[in-house]
């Protein structure tokens, strides 16, 4: 990891200033879905450039080099993104309760927006479209793919879609845009005159101050706070009307509604932001990366063989990022669909829960929801009584990795 190397100004896609520099780069890294059947060859994956920095102007921290839309299509049809979704409902309550009667026209931007859809339905009378973006032509219909074709949609083939709705709903795609500001632009080009945005997206100052930094994921190229995503509305000339705050252990959520103005508005100052944000986050995460692999070195000592229990995104970016390879023996997924392949980036083997009946198995690592820690350390712990000892890769979590000595 290198900090400070890169420092020239570039353009911010998320507000277009050229303000946006990097702070830190992570070198290369493999794509989070690449699993492989070839250990010998680490699954011949493809590795891109991890960087990261922050906009002086918008705040918004970001992907300094974005893999490309069209590279994170998963080559397996089962690899789907699983979005937290029990805010919705109330949400949609929120939004009712805002319009009222008049709402009439809504215009769901993906697939990530029909429970929303569905909630706010119950509630009031709305006529629901969803944006036909031709994602079922054999294509993944994932938020990288939903993000290009809407940032590229040709609005002069939907003529009678143009300024009709009263609301754009649009849930946990805005932090997956390449070209952010185009993003919004287009999805504009839809609202009636009077008409609202509604964005949800990943809310990220907890994972920063937490130093998370499974946070980091190469489909993620935004990462908002409730602060920046209002200078990031402001700059965008667009007006943040209600802002609603869903706590959620690991990472919580934000929901905006936005309205569209004619000139940037100047209820927030113009000052240049400090990459303190970045830079401070990046610096723990410098100091967690050695007091976790001192931790784990101990683990092994002591105990024997660490395994490592849920084989998502977060995992891949925990072993990567920390560069625990060689502590970690196997990863457990009790998914048959990705049993037998490897750990993107590394030879580590994902197997079934089975593995830890071995003897060797001294230390456990949860890799899983937060929410579904206590169930599966019940589970675990009445098929292998103390022999275990359990820990989370999650900050927030009760199990958290201790970065002190060991007793």
């Amino acid at each position: 990891m290198t900090e400070g190397k890169y420092s020239t100004a570039t353009l911010c896609r998320c507000c277009g200033e050229a303000s946006f520099f990097e702070v830190t780069n992570f070198g290369s890294h493999p794509l989070c879905f690449d699993f492989s059947s070839d250990r010998g060859k680490r699954g011949q994956t493809q590795s891109y450039f991890l960087g990261l920095g922050q906009c002086r102007s918008c705040g918004v921290i970001q992907l300094s080099r974005p893999v490309r839309s069209e590279d994170l299509v998963p080559r397996f049809s089962w690899i789907k993104n699983k979005e937290p979704e029990q805010h919705l409902s109330d949400l949609a309550q929120q939004i009712a309760e805002t319009y009222g009667p008049v709402l009439s026209r809504v215009l769901l931007v993906s697939e990530f927006d029909e429970k929303f859809g569905a909630a706010l339905e119950r509630k009031v009378p709305v006529k629901l479209v969803r944006l036909e973006l031709g994602e079922t032509s054999g294509t993944h219909s994932g938020q990288a793919t939903v993000q290009r074709l809407v940032t590229s949609y040709n609005h002069q083939e939907w003529p009678g879609l143009i300024g009709q709705f009263d609301l754009i709903v649009c849930c946990r795609m805005l932090e997956h845009a390449h070209e952010t500001r185009k993003f919004i632009a287009s999805l504009k080009n839809f609202l009636s005159p009077t008409g609202r945005l509604l964005m949800e997206i990943p809310e990220s100052t907890k994972s920063l101050l937490q130093a998370d930094v499974a946070m980091i994921w190469e489909e993620h190229t935004n990462y908002f706070t409730h602060h920046s995503i209002d200078r990031f509305a402001r700059l965008n000339n667009l007006a943040v009307e209600k802002k609603w705050v869903y706590e959620y252990p690991q990472e919580d959520a934000v929901a905006v509604l936005l309205g569209a103005v004619t000139t940037k508005t100047d209820n927030q100052s113009d000052a240049a932001i400090a990459l303190d944000e970045c830079r401070s986050y990046v610096s723990a995460i410098g100091q967690a990366k050695g007091a976790i692999r001192g931790f784990l070195e101990k683990c092994r000592t002591k105990r024997g063989e660490i395994v490592l229990f849920g084989a998502g995104h977060r995992a891949v970016m925990f072993i990567n990022l920390f560069g625990l390879e060689d502590l970690i023996s196997n990863v457990i997924d009790d998914d048959a669909r990705k049993q037998g392949f490897s750990m993107p980036g590394t030879n580590i083997p994902i197997t079934s829960s089975k593995h830890l009946a071995s003897s060797s198995v001294g230390t456990c690592l949860f890799a899983i929801g937060i929410e579904s820690e206590q169930k599966v350390l019940l589970t675990l712990t009445a098929k292998h009584q103390n022999r275990i000892e359990y820990y989370s890769i999650s900050p927030d979590s009760s199990l958290a990795i201790p970065t002190g000595q060991m007793s």
